[in-house]
């Protein structure tokens, strides 16, 4: 797919089920930008999104699914600007998260799930989860310098634990899903 005018082609992924995202051959070049808009679901799987010297947005409320051993920079290559919103969900089913600069807030996701049968998942930077932490299958993997923390109005869910440090926000009691590989 090539944009070949004096603008920027467009791509956008809407509606409220799960969109498989498969790039097995090709190329996008140029101009063209991507969108996850609001509501929308794309599962990457280890497909890398490449090609284009456009940007890519993940939208409030918009996920991105990815089971690239690298996380979301492995996954999103584009050369533009690519904007992580904090009020969006991620979901890691490889190896680790990679490092990402979500805004309006850095490093603040609205809803992280783990969910790596095939292993765990290592948090390559610190996150603040203001909605559910979904320890789905294999262990999130943290460090001091790598902290995953729950805020106030955030919570867990899922059989799976946090193998390293985490901290919870507020008063409100609560359980820590932690263990140990």
């Amino acid at each position: 797919i090539t944009e070949s005018g004096t603008s920027n082609g467009a791509i956008n992924f809407t509606g409220t089920s799960t969109q498989t995202y498969t790039k097995s051959g090709g190329t996008f070049s140029n101009n063209i930008n991507f969108a996850i808009n609001a509501g929308a679901t794309v599962d990457f799987g280890t497909s890398v999104l490449d090609g284009s010297a456009g940007t890519f947005t993940l939208a409030s409320t918009g996920k991105i699914i990815t089971s690239n051993a690298g996380g979301i920079p492995s996954t999103i290559t584009v050369t533009g600007t690519k904007s992580y919103n904090s009020g969006a969900d991620y979901e890691f089913r490889g190896a680790a998260t990679g490092t990402f600069t979500t805004t309006p807030t850095a490093a603040t996701v609205r809803n992280l799930t783990v969910n790596n049968a095939g292993g765990d998942v290592t948090l390559s930077q610190p996150l603040t989860v203001t909605g559910v932490l979904a320890l789905t299958a294999g262990a999130l993997t943290t460090t001091a310098v790598n902290l995953v923390t729950v805020s106030a109005t955030g919570s867990t869910s899922g059989t799976s634990y946090v193998n390293g440090p985490m901290s919870k926000v507020g008063t409100t009691a609560f359980t820590f899903p932690v263990g140990k590989s």
